[in-house]
């Protein structure tokens, strides 16, 4: 990824409704508490919901890593709201294709402190995205990377 997740500044430039109303999706699902950072064809946002009891993603008892995968593609839907084609703005999408993905631990809800979540959206088309990402802890360690494509509606 172009954009290093850590280092970054904590404080947010969007977050709360605003950062809600980006998300295609309603209550527990949306996973991201925060946006730090925006520069160009990257984002990096944070998120805390890896921690909760009642996160909608858990099985038996745990989130596995393979939920990280929901974690980038909401960040990669926040990035295209935030810099896409202003004509066409709420447009869905699907989650179609990943590809290289590493995981590098079994689960998230024992990781202690925030998640770092940066997506770099490497293609565009009329009919998809296409984002490198990584979920990070604050201090840097990769837990799971890899590259997801998003088929648009």
């Amino acid at each position: 990824m172009t954009m290093a997740t850590t280092g970054a500044s904590d404080a947010p430039i969007l977050q709360g409704a605003e950062l809600h109303r980006l998300v295609p999706h309603d209550g527990a699902m949306r996973l991201l508490a925060r946006v730090l950072k925006v520069e160009g064809a990257a984002i990096l946002c944070e998120a805390n919901s890896h921690l909760s009891d009642d996160n909608p993603l858990r099985s038996h008892d745990r989130l596995p890593i393979t939920a990280g995968i929901e974690y980038a593609a909401q960040a990669a839907a926040i990035h295209s709201s935030l810099t896409g084609d202003k004509a066409e703005p709420g447009r869905g999408g699907s989650l179609a294709v990943l590809s290289n993905i590493n995981w590098h631990v079994d689960r998230l809800d024992d990781i202690n402190g925030p998640l770092r979540v940066g997506a770099t959206q490497i293609a565009r088309t009329g009919a998809a995205l296409q984002y490198e990402f990584a979920l990070e802890t604050v201090g840097g360690a990769v837990l799971i990377d890899g590259v997801l494509m998003i088929a648009l509606a």
